[in-house]
């Protein structure tokens, strides 16, 4: 008999990296998003619902929850709407673990939750209403599953790759492989060192995954490949050629560094047998991504 897992935000590109990682394998899967809708992912199609249609008669063996609205719906929402709608899928998220109890759960947070330099936790609402939103949603999940008695692993990305990753400007890999794509050049803003650890993100859910099911509750900041921001350009450039890289001379400011400082990822990674992808590699995924998606 089949395993049954939940997946919410599952029409998100997290949640077709999940299902493209547990769709073959001995599990049925429900998966919730904002709206009833099908999507074809790796050639099979997958039938989406809204959570309010969940079964909660049932008894589900994991919960994976990846819905929350991202920052460029705040300008859309206006943030006070933005933080009432994050609010408010975290409560049925909650509810629902309450009531199903399944026997682990694994929530994606993030490194916003983070003050950059410092790397302390923020609860700042004015400044950073998603990290505010992934915080308040982590300490949710945290007691509700005290209380169902569920597994909890609570994965907080930090940067990420990956075959489905949604083309969005707002990611410098994705960004620069559209601008290649385009035959336009890499433009690269910065004018000082910019350094960050890619994971891909099919990986990253796996290792979560893994862990839930081994009953490790635990809090896991991504790790990966150490690259600067100029490397990450070269390869794209490199590998769909005939692209120049274009970016204004270094000026001496400090680097800006968006990564954890915790190497527990790459450790946690090695004893499960993950071989961590490197940064070409990633980047041959997500450029093909990219190519089924643009077209």
């Amino acid at each position: 008999m089949s395993k049954e897992i939940v997946i919410t935000g599952a029409s998100g590109w997290l949640g077709r990296e999940t299902i493209a990682k547990l769709g073959y394998a001995n599990y049925r899967l429900n998966l919730f998003s904002s709206k009833r809708s099908t999507l074809n992912i790796g050639g099979n199609e997958f039938l989406f619902d809204t959570l309010e249609n969940l079964d909660l008669s049932k008894k589900y063996e994991g919960f994976i929850h990846l819905a929350h609205r991202t920052m460029d719906a705040v300008k859309q929402l206006g943030q006070a709407n933005y933080v009432y709608e994050n609010l408010e899928i975290t409560a049925k998220a909650a509810k629902a673990i309450e009531i199903t109890r399944p026997n682990w759960v694994v929530v994606v947070s993030s490194g916003a939750i983070y003050q950059p330099l410092s790397q302390e936790i923020t609860l700042d609402l004015d400044v950073n209403p998603y990290g505010f939103g992934k915080r308040i949603e982590e300490l949710v999940f945290k007691d509700v599953c005290t209380i169902s008695g569920s597994n909890l692993v609570i994965g907080r990305l930090w940067n990420t790759s990956g075959r489905f990753m949604i083309p969005n400007k707002a990611y410098a890999i994705s960004d620069f492989i559209q601008s290649a794509l385009k035959n336009r050049s890499i433009n690269i803003q910065a004018n000082h060192d910019v350094f960050r650890k890619y994971v891909d993100a099919g990986q990253f859910m796996d290792i979560l995954i893994q862990l839930a099911q081994r009953k490790n509750n635990t809090v896991l900041n991504s790790g990966g490949y150490m690259a600067e921001i100029g490397e990450v350009a070269k390869l794209v450039s490199e590998k769909i050629g005939l692209t120049s890289i274009l970016r204004p001379a270094y000026n001496g400011s400090p680097a800006s560094n968006y990564f954890s400082n915790d190497n527990t990822f790459n450790l946690t990674a090695k004893k499960l047998g993950v071989h961590l992808l490197s940064l070409g590699e990633q980047i041959d995924l997500t450029l093909l991504g990219h190519r089924e998606q643009l077209g």
